[in-house]
């Protein structure tokens, strides 16, 4: 079965939508409140768990979040499942799960350098 996987993601939370072979999982993931630079490692470590099993990652996000994301996957040994990271403004979950569903139906789309 493939599995490819989206994930929007600020320093407020993370929101990965799993897309498979006859469905999606939605999951969000809540950074620590308050925390430091430092302490953002631990939420960073819950998404990566999400992500692991995924075959294709595409990241998008408004700030720095998404390039700290796709340090931490390169420090796991993860970077070659990565599509693309993409600026991206928030959106309602159900426009976040169509943009991800859309990118993985038609791969030549415009995606941000990996």
């Amino acid at each position: 079965m493939i599995v490819n996987a989206g994930v929007w993601i600020d320093n407020l939370k993370a929101l990965v939508v799993i897309v498979f072979d006859g469905g999606e999982k939605k999951l969000e993931i809540q950074a620590k409140p308050g925390a430091r630079p430092g302490q953002f490692t631990r939420f960073y470590t819950e998404v990566i768990q999400v992500l692991r099993d995924a075959e294709s990652i595409l990241i998008f996000g408004p700030g720095q979040a998404k390039e700290d994301l796709r340090a931490h996957l390169q420090r796991a040994r993860l970077q070659d499942k990565v599509l693309g990271v993409e600026p991206a403004e928030a959106m309602t979950d159900p426009q976040f799960m169509a943009k991800v569903r859309e990118r993985f139906q038609h791969p030549g789309g415009h995606l941000g350098t990996a």
